[in-house]
């Protein structure tokens, strides 16, 4: 499965699938200089994809490494492929405008470990959030979220929307997906 998303996310030579400017018909080729794409692969990933990967989870705060691929998406936003593995997180993955997080299915897992604080300052944050409630256009897709119970005190996944304002330029909307997203052992 990741091969192929690797493979729609790179294209053929170099170019990529993407969507015209209406979102009508999807043209082969060389995308406008947008959005990107970052490999991040779990430290117990197979050696092929952590050769590959942009970056390599050191299995433990694992939270620290995605967290700086999705600030590396910048304003234009992009799409955080996560490997199958386990990344180990003793804080919140936080998500910024536009970005996708993505791995490959239920053998991608975010795994709690420990006890942290959500944004709010609640006593108990989340494994996954927002990098703050002005955040809009967010996807979350394919992976597993494990609070393990017997290591850790978290919830899943915590999003906090106040902030966004009704009269922003893309719309009222702050717009988030969540898909085949898999939940387990939180708070």
């Amino acid at each position: 499965a990741l091969v192929g998303l690797l493979a729609s996310a790179g294209g053929v030579a170099g170019g990529v699938a993407w969507a015209s400017g209406d979102g009508a018909e999807l043209v082969a080729g060389d995308a406008p200089a947008r959005a990107q794409t970052i490999l991040v692969a779990a430290a117990d990933a197979s050696e092929g994809l952590r050769a590959q990967a942009d970056v390599v989870c050191a299995g433990a705060h694992d939270e620290r490494s995605i967290n700086d691929a999705v600030e590396a998406c910048g304003d234009l936003g992009g799409i955080v492929l996560l490997s199958p593995g386990t990344f180990t997180v003793s804080g919140a993955v936080r998500l910024r405008s536009k970005v996708t997080l993505q791995g490959a299915g239920r053998s991608t897992v975010l795994r709690a470990s420990g006890t942290w604080a959500g944004p709010d300052r609640s006593e108990v944050g989340s494994v996954l959030g927002l990098h703050d409630g002005g955040t809009h256009r967010t996807a979350l897709r394919h992976l597993s979220i494990d609070g393990d119970k017997e290591h850790a005190v978290c919830k899943g996944v915590h999003y906090r929307v106040d902030d966004y304002p009704s009269d922003a330029p893309e719309g009222p909307d702050p717009v988030h997906v969540i898909d085949d997203v898999h939940v387990l052992n939180t708070a």
